[in-house]
């Protein structure tokens, strides 16, 4: 008996669906993002550094926001700076004005004294000529002149010479220190005035100060 077989035909084939252009062209034309840019690093601070206020202090380190501001602080120090040279001067001046005092008080109270102490010895004799030659002068030595011929009595009057001049050195220095003492005392004074005691104790660590930029 034949078989008789039933032919199947095979299911057609489904048409594939076609993507849409618009996607496939969007597709294509999508590029890689650019990487993000990193956010600025903060800037660094600028450390200027500021005078002590009294000598033996550390100075003080002042941190600001940048080179402008920092500019402006070097200037302000400088002109401190010149202030401070200026005091400087100041008391070098008020340190030879008390000189010259006690140089004039010392030739008020010893000319002598002074005089041969600071005059070489060898212009001694010179300068004695230049008195003699002052006829006031000659007249008033030549008696003593005449009588210093005899040794022993230029030896005697040698001796009371130097007692003489002795005891002026001695009341010419009394009187020099008490002049330098209220000299010192009046430094002090002025100083004390102007800034306190500062301690003697090792000065800390510098400190830091930081400033801002006001808008």
């Amino acid at each position: 008996m034949n078989d008789e077989r039933e032919l199947v035909a095979p299911p057609a084939e489904q048409p594939r669906e076609a993507e849409p252009e618009s996607t496939l062209t969007a597709t294509a034309a999508v590029e890689p993002a650019p990487p993000t840019a990193a956010a600025p690093a903060a800037a660094a601070e600028i450390i200027v550094e500021l005078p002590p206020r009294r000598e033996g202090e550390s100075p003080i380190a002042l941190a600001v926001p940048d080179e402008e501001a920092a500019t402006a602080v070097r200037r302000l120090v400088r002109g401190f700076m010149r202030r401070e040279d200026l005091h400087r001067r100041l008391a070098g001046l008020e340190g030879r004005a008390q000189t010259l005092e006690v140089i004039e008080r010392h030739l008020d109270l010893d000319p002598v004294g002074f005089i041969l102490d600071r005059v070489k010895s060898e212009f001694h004799a010179p300068l004695a000529k230049q008195l003699l030659a002052d006829p006031a002068v000659f007249r008033d030595v030549w008696p003593d002149v005449e009588a210093w011929l005899d040794e022993t009595v230029r030896a005697q009057r040698r001796a009371e010479l130097a007692d003489e001049r002795e005891d002026t050195r001695r009341e010419a220095d009394a009187e020099l220190a008490r002049i330098t003492q209220e000299q010192r005392e009046r430094t002090v004074a002025a100083a004390d005035t102007e800034s306190p005691e500062t301690s003697r104790e090792p000065p800390p660590p510098p400190r830091v100060i930081r400033a801002r930029r006001v808008a």
